[in-house]
């Protein structure tokens, strides 16, 4: 797996490396809104920062 950072990038190849991506990939993934709701989301909060 390759991770790019700020300061360089990581290669991971370690099976418990991955796993701990991939877990954290599957809880963003069950986490995240869909496309239309983050939209209106990110549209709203646009709106804040500019009144």
């Amino acid at each position: 797996m390759y991770v790019d950072t700020l300061t360089g990038a990581l290669y991971l190849e370690r099976p418990s490396e991955v796993a701990a991506y991939a877990a954290a990939h599957e809880q963003l993934q069950a986490l995240a809104l869909a496309p239309g709701p983050t939209r209106d989301t990110l549209r709203s909060i646009a709106a804040e920062l500019h009144t």
